[in-house]
């Protein structure tokens, strides 16, 4: 530790554990906010795009399976 790590120490009480607050070595991802508003929206487009999609072949397939029971129930 060096001095000016123990400089900036001086607002945790002694014999208290460190906490996330107190650490700040995280990395950082550099991005602005610019980025990453537009990466937002692109990725919201894309899992509505996506789900859609799925939504749809889901209907389509579903459409199918009980046309092929509804003809067999009804004697055809």
């Amino acid at each position: 530790m060096t001095s000016d790590d123990r400089a900036s120490d001086t607002s945790r009480a002694p014999g208290r554990p460190r906490t996330a607050r107190d650490l700040n070595s995280f990395p950082r991802i550099p991005v602005t906010p610019e980025t990453a508003t537009l990466t937002g929206i692109l990725t919201a487009l894309g899992a509505a795009v996506i789900t859609l999609i799925g939504a749809t072949l889901g209907g389509m397939a579903g459409m199918r399976y009980h046309r092929k029971v509804d003809r067999v129930g009804l004697g055809r």
